[in-house]
């Protein structure tokens, strides 16, 4: 599979990167690849940055699902759940869709990777 491929080359790219946090899978489990995420505490910059290399993210679930309106109700408030609320400020999608070509992981990748040499 295509995508298969492309996180494969995300993940061999970006392994060396210390300041992003990778997914990882386990041997019970398999991603779909619907995307490409990773985690750091730079998103917003990251982000910012990528956008003025012409590279277009996402930040999917920017409000972790006990703080989102519809479950207001429910009665937790920031804090309830640290671990998902530290997420919601870290994660970001890199692009992943049908027809992307390895060079443009490699371009992607290599953005990243100035990214943070710059910030460091």
């Amino acid at each position: 599979e295509t995508r298969s491929i492309l996180v494969s080359e995300y993940r061999k790219r970006l392994l060396e990167v210390s300041q992003i946090g990778l997914f990882y899978e386990d041997n019970d489990s398999r991603s779909a690849n619907h995307l490409f995420v990773i985690k750091t505490n730079q998103r917003d910059e990251l982000q910012l940055y990528l956008e003025s290399k012409g590279i277009g993210t996402m930040i999917h679930y920017p409000v972790p699902p006990h703080l989102q309106q519809c479950y207001k109700d429910l009665g937790y408030k920031e804090g309830s759940f640290p671990i998902a609320e530290k997420l919601a400020n870290e994660v970001l999608s890199l692009p992943l869709f049908i027809g992307m070509e390895l060079s443009q992981v490699k371009y992607v990748t290599d953005a990243v990777k100035e990214f943070f040499l710059i910030k460091n």
